[in-house]
């Protein structure tokens, strides 16, 4: 699932958008979040959201590190 900010660049202070994304470290969520990742300006905002499981808590580090690829 993705989440993203209705209003127009253009009506924002900092003119960025915000973007939520659900991530379960499952291949679907993954492609999601590399697509959000790619249309994404650098100045946008982005919240991942994780369900608290031990696969998930145990691969934090791999998460954080994809984000930042």
């Amino acid at each position: 699932m993705v989440l993203k900010d209705y209003r127009p660049r253009s009506v924002k202070p900092d003119g960025c958008f915000r973007y939520g994304v659900c991530f379960d470290t499952s291949e679907k969520s993954k492609k999601t979040l590399h697509l959000v990742l790619n249309i994404m300006k650098t100045t946008d905002k982005l919240a991942v959201i994780t369900v608290k499981e031990d696969a998930i808590t145990q691969d934090e580090k791999s998460i954080n590190a994809y984000v930042k690829e």
